[in-house]
């Protein structure tokens, strides 16, 4: 995936993703649309943002522990569920 930096003021129109660990640390993958002031729309994977004046978010907790481990076969992370 290609890396792209948005400057200037967007709004979040939809925000999805999930949290997990991967290799005991914080992981976080999220897929982010945001809008800017002239009604364009860009997107893709966030992986950093600055929030200036509110960011209302909803996090669903699930029961037990979710990791990720790295697939030998094609170097994603995946999920590993543990009770």
């Amino acid at each position: 995936y290609d890396a792209h930096e948005f400057k200037g003021d967007h709004e979040i129109l939809s925000l999805l993703g999930n949290i997990t660990t991967y290799n005991g640390e914080f992981y976080c993958h999220l897929h982010m649309t945001a809008g800017n002031m002239k009604g364009e729309a860009v997107g893709g994977h966030l992986n950093r943002a600055v929030i200036s004046v509110t960011c209302e978010i909803f996090i669903n907790v699930l029961d037990g522990i979710v990791d990720r481990v790295e697939d030998p076969d094609n170097g994603i992370k995946v999920f590993k569920f543990n009770d």
